[in-house]
């Protein structure tokens, strides 16, 4: 007897198979109402999988969602798979809160090609008071001209593996992930998205998260990403940007890639934030490469690459006093010259500066360089050829008058060091004969 025929009712986590409560795979018909009535059977069985088998099911209005249960399609691909197809003005799945939901293996696009208001999922609500935790969404696909993937208050939430493009030619706004409200005062609200494909993004924001713990990006490609913001984070906690890839984002209002700024109750800012090992191009439109405004935190950049850089910003003007930098290095901010460590590259409209000291012999103090502009600087140096362990940084600080002030330093081992002697920096390394230091610094705040 085939599995679908036995009552669900008593067997807790069943597979489901949607199809059994009348929804068909044609595309021709409603299918929210058979959608909801294995939803409900799924619930009253103690949760389990909803199965959704390949084929094509209508929506002409939105199914909620009830906590506990994965909704599993077959695998996606061009001709092939299960695909969600949504009524332009609605959306396929829906809730005022809900918590423990997986989606995966399903394609979400909408009934026609124009312009809509369709999301995947969309949660309803106040999000300020309810949440969408522990929302796990992997192996999907979001495309054609919907509003955008998933809207909600998520916390504790997972996004893998998913391709996001508005390949409509419709649509004035396309926007992927976007977290709204305001989860401050929770402890523990991280949020992951990783090894996801996202493509013509419109409107205003390509990923938005408003408020919280902490939220992790990392091994995602951006392409032609047209909205005014490719990743803007407000009052986030802690974030890290990693392993990113930014090609042709160049929306008319795109001044930068990456926005960090209070929330929107304007109590929190972007306090600790990481951008490591991204790689692409800045754009035409694009006069920086990321923008902090309000209570901006310590960030830690190293290991990017970015083209296009020459005249412009790594951040934007518009930082607060309290901005501090933790450690930039080996950041290769020009097209084509990989030795030039963010050769034309400026922070806040003053252009770095690298260079090499030759002949430096060992427990002698050698210039690297002067301070001339007051402000805050972050200093790197390294021993040519003599690895990590000959490598050392500082943040450094001038007001315009008396000596420059060594905020902090770090280093690889006892034997390379940063050092102050007035307006002038200087390093020093000992225990290997002559060498030469190489150097980079950069002013990122007044």
């Amino acid at each position: 007897m085939p599995l679908t025929k036995l009552n669900f009712n008593q067997i807790k986590g069943a597979v489901i198979n949607v199809q059994d409560y009348g929804a068909s795979a044609l595309g021709t018909s409603d299918c929210a109402s058979a959608f909801t009535s294995a939803i409900a059977a799924v619930v009253a069985a103690g949760g389990g999988i909803l199965f959704v088998p390949k084929g094509t099911y209508r929506f002409d209005s939105a199914v909620t969602l009830s906590a506990g249960i994965r909704i599993l399609g077959e695998a996606k691909g061009s001709n092939y798979g299960t695909y969600l197809v949504a009524n332009n003005t609605t959306s396929v799945f829906t809730s005022a809160g809900v918590s423990n939901i997986e989606l995966n293996g399903l394609i979400f696009k909408p009934q026609t090609d124009a312009s809509g208001t369709a999301w995947a999922y969309y949660q309803t609500g106040n999000l300020s008071a309810a949440y969408s935790d522990r929302f796990i969404v992997r192996d999907c696909a979001v495309w054609g001209s919907m509003e955008g993937g998933f809207y909600g208050n998520f916390i504790l939430s997972t996004f893998d593996n998913i391709e996001f493009g508005n390949s409509g030619s419709n649509g004035a706004s396309f926007t992927p992930i976007s977290s709204i409200g305001d989860v401050t005062t929770l402890a523990t609200n991280a949020n992951l998205i990783s090894n996801c494909y996202i493509l013509n993004s419109k409107g205003t924001d390509t990923i938005i998260f408003n408020g919280g713990s902490d939220i992790q990006i990392r091994n995602c490609r951006f392409e032609t990403c047209l909205a005014d913001c490719v990743i803007r984070l407000k009052g986030m906690m802690a974030s890290s940007i990693d392993c990113c890839y930014f090609e042709n984002c160049n929306g008319a209002s795109a001044t930068s890639l990456v926005r960090y700024s209070n929330d929107s109750t304007n109590t929190q800012g972007c306090k600790s934030r990481s951008f490591t090992n991204n790689f692409g191009s800045l754009s035409s439109n694009n006069t920086s490469l990321i923008t902090s405004t309000g209570a901006a935190g310590p960030i830690v950049a190293y290991s990017n690459t970015f083209g296009g850089m020459s005249g412009k910003n790594f951040d934007s003007n518009g930082v607060s006093s309290t901005y501090t930098l933790g450690l930039y290095s080996s950041n290769d901010m020009v097209d084509g010259l990989p030795e030039n460590v963010l050769a034309g590259a400026r922070i806040n409209g003053v252009s770095s500066g690298n260079g090499t000291t030759e002949l430096c012999t060992s427990g002698n103090p050698f210039t690297l360089f002067t301070i001339t502009v007051a402000g805050l600087y972050s200093v790197f140096i390294s021993v040519v050829g003599q690895g990590p362990t000959y490598t050392a940084c500082a943040n450094i600080a001038w007001d315009g008058t008396g000596n420059v002030a060594l905020l902090s330093t770090d280093a690889g081992s006892a034997n390379i060091a940063i050092t102050i002697s007035g307006v002038i920096v200087k390093g020093t390394q000992s225990g290997i004969g002559t060498q030469t230091i190489s150097y980079t610094y950069l002013r990122i705040g007044t």
